[in-house]
């Protein structure tokens, strides 16, 4: 966060949100939260300091109807994030941002549905190799669609020998931050043949050209594929500080997000249990009854 001086007295809610956002660790964090603001504004014309409890109950279940379970968690985590703010710099007499209960706490979190990657590889034509190679480190990587944009030759390296591994420098990563992530060894034998081709870097389309493509043949957005793979993670049992730092967050609690409820999953399950046949004989009780 950056250290903004705070004025001795603020006056208008203009003053105290342009303040907030200066205070942002990043311009593109900065322009986010502005528009999360804004968008609250439109749907709520009145001052911040009519905004209630119920009125942020209202708006929290307004986004529900048309925004994803996530996108309503971080829209309404800037607002709580903004109210904060005002009330500390003593704008607003007390936080009500604080009493608000996320739609998870009060309704059942929506499930993950599971995509198949492989399938989805299949759909995509031959001409769009370019595209099958983004899908598959998308995936494997657990990166952002940004981060992969970002990625120069020079960012894969071997990893330590018997490895079967090498290392991705991922260096556009949320708050300027650098990752290193392991990814297999193939992937330096294709590097180096799409180097030989001439290419300037391994991914070299837009943001805005790989979501139109995945849209049309595999009816998803590149994002999903970081979010399946923190699923399939999860089900191979891999530890959670491990699928942490692959993802990149600071928060172990950011990482549980992505790891989604299955209807199939139950403590039970895993619970050092006795057959239940042994349990009863159900044979022997069925006869009895007779």
């Amino acid at each position: 966060m950056n250290l903004v001086p705070i004025p001795d007295k603020l006056d208008r809610d203009s003053d105290v949100e342009q303040l907030f956002l200066a205070r942002r660790r990043s311009p593109e964090t900065a322009r986010a939260y502005e528009c999360v603001l804004r968008r609250f504004h439109d749907w709520f014309p009145g001052a911040w300091n009519e905004v209630t409890l119920l009125v942020l109950e209202k708006y929290q279940r307004h986004l529900a109807q048309s925004a994803k379970h996530e996108t309503v968690k971080q829209r309404m985590a800037v607002i709580k994030s903004f109210l904060t703010f005002a009330s500390s710099v003593q704008y607003l007499p007390f936080n009500v941002g604080a009493a608000i209960v996320p739609l998870d706490d009060l309704d059942e979190p929506p499930q993950w549905d599971p995509m198949d990657v492989s399938d989805m590889l299949a759909r995509i034509p031959d001409k769009h190799w370019e595209k099958r190679l983004a899908v598959r480190m998308l995936y494997e990587a657990g990166c952002r669609i940004g981060e992969l944009l970002a990625v120069q030759f020079s960012d894969l390296t071997p990893a330590l020998a018997g490895m079967n591994q090498a290392w991705l420098r991922l260096r556009k990563c949320k708050g300027r931050k650098k990752r290193t992530v392991c990814v297999d060894e193939e992937w330096l034998a294709i590097f180096d043949s799409l180097a030989a081709m001439g290419f300037e870097k391994p991914f070299r389309f837009t943001q805005d050209w790989y979501r139109k493509l995945l849209r049309q043949y595999c009816g998803t957005h590149p994002h999903n594929f970081r979010h399946q793979h923190a699923y399939d993670a999860t089900d191979a049992d891999v530890p959670d500080r491990v699928l942490q730092r692959q993802m990149g967050h600071e928060d172990i609690r950011v990482t549980r997000r992505y790891q989604h409820m299955r209807p199939k999953y139950s403590s039970g399950a895993y619970l050092q249990l006795p057959p239940v046949s042994s349990v009863v004989d159900m044979k022997r009780v069925i006869s009895e009854k007779e």
